[in-house]
Parts: structure tokens; sequence; C-alpha cells
């Protein structure tokens, strides 16, 4: 075979292992574990005959999952340094979060023995490596205990549940009521609300402009971009939503008027009525069957009167629904800084059928019985009247000349 016939040339060298190994001890002291969770650890050993891998487990406490860190010695360019790494892809998308307890070792070759020190139910605990972000607006108005705040979640955990926030980062101060929207169906983007305990508003009381932060791998503390404040209700209204109207049509569109109701509270002073919107949820029944959508009102104040009719409209231009029954859920977020407010809904709005909407085009009716109004005894000709006058004229004109 000639040499241009070959694809490749390599060259190496034989695996000579000799006919009896005598392995070195080496010996592993866990020192902690970082923010990246990483873990740390130091020898006394020489690192000069540390030759093969060590592979530590850790398993979950509730669970069948496992993350796996080898450790070995970085020799590159002569500089000996102990290293610890993970398989990245499952770390960041597929481990569940919670406590990882160590669970043992081995040595992946056989030129190394390992001893562990202080290694036994040593646990970390992973936060996974979700992102939390606003639903639309990152700027967060409440008023009271109770209120609630929406926002988004890019999940990557392989479980269904939330990373802590904290107040300014501090973890002494964590949103501890923050629960998964309840849905019938899957939305679009994975949402979450925190509602506001009297701790969290003392806090905001006392700190304005609070940030919120979540954990992150096992040690972050990430930016929400979130800023909470609360609602000078001297000068900014709260919309308290205590009803839901049925509309007349049997299908509705995004043309379809959705009114709630809602009385105002607060101050007015520094609201501007117009251009102002916030997003809500409502279910729709139809044949046992229910389907999410997310709507857009228009958030405006009735002045002669404590109550204000809001109009709503679906947000998908192109949806359609039958329905038997309609619900609002208690949950919405501003979405836009035109003014301040809030609007809070305390709980699931059964819509019911309401007052009849003014007719714009009213059907005839009986007329209501008047006096009678005098006429003229004179009848107004008609234009089928008119040839026979005339014909009457004309005979008589004949007769007259005969």
């Amino acid at each position: 075979m000639e040499i241009g016939q070959f694809f490749g040339i390599a060259f190496s060298e034989p695996n000579v292992r000799p006919a009896s190994i005598h392995p070195v001890s080496i010996d592993i002291s866990y020192l902690k574990q970082d923010s990246d969770c990483n873990l740390v650890v130091s020898t006394t050993s020489s690192l000069d005959e540390w030759n093969n891998t060590l592979n530590v487990k850790f398993t979950h406490e509730n669970e069948e999952q496992d993350i796996e860190f080898q450790i070995g010695v970085n020799k590159i360019k002569g500089k000996n340094e102990i290293k610890c790494n993970y398989e990245i892809k499952k770390v960041h998308n597929l481990r569940k979060r919670g406590a990882y307890e160590y669970k043992g070792y081995e040595s992946l070759g056989v030129e190394n023995n390992f001893t562990l020190i202080s290694f036994d139910k040593r646990i970390f605990y992973f936060h996974g490596t979700d992102k939390l972000a606003p639903y639309r607006y990152s700027q967060y108005y409440v008023s009271q205990i109770g209120s609630k705040i929406i926002f988004q979640q890019e999940n990557k955990a392989g479980d269904d549940d939330l990373p802590p926030i904290y107040k300014n980062g501090i973890t002494q101060y964590p949103m501890q009521d923050c629960f998964k929207l309840k849905t019938s169906t899957k939305l679009d983007a994975n949402l979450w609300y925190c509602e506001i305990t009297k701790e969290d508003l003392n806090y905001i009381q006392k700190n304005p402009h609070v940030k919120l932060y979540h954990s992150y791998l096992c040690k972050y503390i990430y930016d929400s971009n979130i800023t909470l404040d609360k609602l000078n209700i001297e000068l900014y209204p709260v919309f308290k939503v205590f009803n839901f109207s049925k509309p007349a049509d049997k299908i509705i569109t995004q043309k379809t008027n959705l009114i709630i109701v809602a009385n105002v509270t607060g101050s007015s002073k520094y609201f501007q009525n117009d251009l102002n919107y916030f997003h809500t949820f409502i279910e729709i029944e139809n044949q046992n069957k229910n389907k999410t959508a997310i709507v857009n009102c228009g958030a405006q104040i009735n002045y002669e009167n404590k109550e204000s009719k809001l109009t709503c409209h679906l947000l998908d231009a192109s949806a359609s629904y039958e329905y038997e029954n309609l619900y609002l859920l208690p949950y919405s977020a501003v979405t836009t800084d035109n003014s301040i407010f809030e609007v809070i809904i305390e709980t699931t709005i059964k819509a019911e059928v309401g007052p009849d909407p003014e007719p714009t085009d009213p059907e005839p009716t009986d007329p209501e019985p008047t006096d009678p109004k005098p006429t003229d005894p004179t009848p107004t000709p008609t234009k089928s009247s008119y040839p026979k006058y005339s014909l009457r004229v004309i005979l008589g004109l004949i007769l007259l000349f005969l």
C-alpha cells in the first residue's frame, strides 16, 4: 500500500503497566462548598504522587438523583493544583433542588488509594439555576397585607419549585408566602406570585425601593430586577375588584367587553385617568372543560362614584371561546408606568349576569298611552291623490264647453 492511500497517521506509546502496583495513599479533607457548588478540599499528601481521579457522590434527600464530583490534580505547565468538576449539563438542567448528602467515593484508577476525612454526613443545598424576572414592569407597589406580586420564572431545574427569595439579598429577610399561579391550562410563561405578609409590609415601609434577589446554584444571590415599594394611599388609588359581569354574547373574542367592578380607595390626586392598564386572568368553562386566558384591562376612576367599571379584553386577538361560565382569578399585574396604582382581587369571582347595558339600537315597543293630540281635518294630499284630482278638473272643463 502506498503512503498516499492512508487517511491519517498517529503515533502513540504502549500503556505498559508493571506486573504489580503498590497504590499510593492520598488523604482528602473536606473544607467547604463554594458558590458554584464545587467541593473545596485539601490534602497533606504529595500532589506529585496523585495520579488518579477521585469520584465523590452526593445524593438528593428525597429523590434517586446524584451529583458526582470528580477531583484530581491539574499538572498543566508544572503547576500542581487540586481541581474539582461536575457535569454542568446535569446540574444546570436536570437536578432537583434540595439537600444533597455525601454517600460515598471511588478511585478512577489503581495508582492511588484515597482516604476521605470529615466527609461523612456532609450536606449541601442546591438551589438550581433558575432566573426570576418581572411579569411586565419591574416596579411593584403594594398597599396592604395580602397584596400580590406576579413574576416569571425561567425554570431549568428538574422540579416545579421556586428558589428562596430575599429582600435586598439579605437571607434573614425572605419572602415566605410565594406560590405558583393556579390555572387550569398551562400558560406561555411560568408564573408565580408572592403574597405580602405583615413582616414583608413592615420591611418595605422601613426600606424604600426593596430589591428582590434569589438563590442560585449553591451560594450565589441573583438579582431578579424586581423592586418593591409601599403604595402611598394618600396620593394614589387602589382598585379593589368585587364583581365580574357575564357578557350577553355566547362567544367571547377580543372585541367582547368584559366588565369588572372595583371599589376605589386611596387618593387619585396624582392619578392620570387614561392609558393605565393591567393584566388579569380568567377561566373559561364550557362543557365541563376549562381554558385559561389573559385579559388586558383599563384602569379608570369614576369620579362621581367610588365604584368604577373597568373594561377588559382578551389579550389574544385571534382567540374565540364559547363559554357557559367565566371566572376571574385573584391575580393581577400592572403593565404600564403611566400612573401609580394597585389592583387587588382577593378571591376568585364567578361572572354573574349584571344589569342590561344601555341599548344602542332599541327594539320597537308598544307606545305608552298618552292624551290624543288634535289633528288637521284637511287631509294632506299624497302622490296618488294628485292624478285623481286633476282628472276631475279636466272632465268638468270639457262638459263646460260642450
